[in-house]
């Protein structure tokens, strides 16, 4: 069936565009396009030290911008395929996008002037709190379990979901049953009540549409 949802105010060449990829993604047809705008962590592989990033990109777009907070504003970020790079003052920095965006993988940096390497880091999305919601008596059910974590770290867990984009998680018993996303994001109305003496509790991961972000971006 045709998109429920009126795209209309982003204009019309993108709201025809959207429309047309909700569309898909009702069927379960759709091509995501690589989106890596949001906060980030870039953690050194060897001591551990982090900076953080706040990165603006429109979804399929080869470029993007962004700055690391405390220092200085990103310059000539680029992506060919999954390959990223970007420099920042005095540094040059190149790496490859995993995880279809949650992630970037040995990202080497290096001085733009000698090439002498400063360190290699991962890079890991960092996604709002809010971005999870807490259900309890609820449950998603006929969707399998794609993983089974111990749940005494509730973060681990919830940083895991993120990284591999599920949907979220069944907490029993102590455990974490992990369930895979679907063709479209699930909504608390997908969920399935098991009554108010049901001790399950699900937690479901909403992460923010990449479209939408770009779009708030641009109006600043």
């Amino acid at each position: 069936k045709p998109s429920q949802f009126d795209f209309a105010y982003l204009g019309a060449e993108e709201g025809s565009r959207r429309a047309a990829l909700d569309d898909a993604r009702e069927k379960g047809v759709a091509e995501e396009e690589l989106a890596i705008g949001g906060r980030w962590a870039m953690y050194n592989k060897q001591d551990g030290g982090s900076a953080i990033y706040t990165i603006r990109h429109e979804p399929g777009s080869s470029t993007f911008e962004g700055e690391q907070e405390g220092f200085t504003a990103i310059k000539d970020g680029a992506l060919d395929g999954k390959a990223i790079s970007w420099k920042i003052g005095d540094f040059t920095c190149r790496g490859r996008v995993e995880d279809k965006g949650r992630t970037i993988s040995d990202l080497k940096v290096t001085m733009t002037r000698s090439g002498v390497l400063f360190g290699i880091f991962d890079g890991l999305r960092l996604f709002d709190p809010s971005c999870w919601t807490r259900h309890p008596s609820y449950d998603l059910k006929g969707r399998a379990d794609v993983e089974q974590m111990d749940a005494r770290d509730l973060d681990a867990v919830k940083r895991r979901v993120e990284k591999m984009g599920y949907a979220g998680f069944s907490l029993w018993k102590g455990q974490a049953y992990i369930k895979g996303a679907g063709r479209k994001p699930f909504t608390p109305q997908d969920l399935d009540y098991g009554g108010d003496e049901n001790p399950v509790v699900f937690y479901l991961f909403t992460p923010p549409d990449p479209y939408e972000e770009a779009m708030q971006w641009s109006r600043r």
